[in-house]
């Protein structure tokens, strides 16, 4: 397995100091002016909380974070898993889900449409505001799912564990309302010209899928399964051959690796999800692409734990990875935790990577920087 080697950690910023609350999951986007706008959740818990609500940032040229404000709140619920994007015309996408029982599965995908307004601050003027309405082929996607979960499964330990686990997958994937309900977004979604790819998953399925529109998010059309051993929250990469690969969190049973799904049809149906060498300790990851061409996977470098922060890099369009360089790390089983990155590319080519960072003192989202200079160390 790849050995890490580390360096002078992260050079960033706090979005804001260590807050009392539960802060998670950001999403990141460069604006039309080349500033920045992060979004994440920030309540007294999770799903479990109804509480919760989505914020934002927003880094002005001087590199100042603003004092973060709710950009969405359906009162009475908790709101979550927020991705946001810029449209080739400016205007922001902001998807979030809401959870309708407190539970993952009963997520309720939701968008907003709009423009920021100002040189600061989060002043955005929505347009749009609805419900995502989505609508997997269901014949499609049983014959996907059902078989790709016996042969990803064929070899498991203890023996007698899956059966049970299969026969709940196929009776929750025969009611169409399981199907349309719980998918989420982790990941930030991809425009390539018009087209909008959004990467999904679903906590009771334990797979993920993309969301696919070309007008303007009005209306999706939904591509496969992404199988594998409970493979969620994939981070997409279109490689320069115009084939699609999906790094997936790997919430399955062992081994713990980041588990990877390629696809050559545009995202509409996927190879089954198989364990990289790289480890993966059931956290997301984030994938993307610096100017010069290398390819940089960020992801908790253990197979247990959250402790450690580090990305890999590829110059082979994946085919192999280097050895990990640390971004942040603390002791094995302290209080420190760094985790769920996502990243953007910025105008001067550098990836802009955000992440959620605890601490005994509270819950921040940190904002670092990887420049050529680093990626190549």
């Amino acid at each position: 397995m790849p050995q890490t080697k580390g360096f002078a950690a992260t050079e960033g910023s706090d979005i804001f100091p260590f807050h009392p609350l539960h802060n998670h999951s950001a999403g990141i986007a460069v604006l039309p002016d080349k500033t920045l706008l992060v979004v994440f959740y920030r309540g007294t818990g999770e799903r479990t909380a109804d509480d919760v609500a989505i914020w934002a940032s927003r880094r002005d040229r001087s590199g100042k974070w603003c004092e973060p404000v709710v950009i969405a709140d359906t009162p009475g619920f908790p709101d979550t898993n927020p991705v946001v994007t810029v449209a080739p015309n400016g205007d922001i996408y902001l998807y979030y889900g809401t959870q309708l029982d407190n539970n993952w599965e009963s997520t309720l995908l939701k968008q907003r449409i709009g423009r920021i307004k100002g040189s600061t601050g989060c002043r955005i003027d929505w347009s749009r505001d609805q419900v995502v309405h989505l609508k997997p082929d269901e014949d499609a996607f049983r014959r996907q799912f059902l078989p790709g979960l016996k042969t990803v499964y064929s070899d498991a330990k203890p023996v007698d564990i899956f059966p049970k686990y299969y026969a709940i997958q196929e009776e929750r994937s025969q009611k169409r309302l399981n199907l349309r309900l719980g998918w989420m977004g982790r990941c930030t979604p991809i425009w390539v010209g018009s087209q909008l790819y959004l990467p999904l998953y679903h906590d009771g399925f334990d797979v993920g899928l993309v969301a696919m529109s070309s007008d303007g998010g009005a209306t999706f059309t939904v591509g496969g399964p992404i199988v594998g051993r409970a493979a969620v929250q994939p981070s997409l990469l279109r490689l320069t051959d115009g084939s699609w690969m999906a790094y997936n969190r790997n919430n399955g049973p062992g081994p713990m690796r980041i588990l990877a799904a390629k696809s050559v049809d545009g995202c509409k149906s996927w190879t089954l999800a198989t364990e990289m060498s790289l480890p993966n300790p059931g956290v997301s990851v984030s994938v993307d692409r610096h100017a010069d061409g290398t390819i940089v996977l960020v992801g908790n470098d253990t197979e247990d734990g959250r402790h450690s922060l580090a990305f890999w890099c590829s110059r082979d369009e994946g085919r192999s990875w280097s050895t990990a360089t640390m971004i942040e790390a603390a002791p094995a089983g302290s209080e420190w935790s760094f985790h769920y990155p996502n990243m953007i590319r910025l105008p001067n080519g550098n990836l802009g990577l955000v992440y959620s960072r605890y601490a005994k003192a509270g819950q921040t989202i940190r904002y670092v920087e990887l420049t050529q200079q680093q990626l190549k160390a």
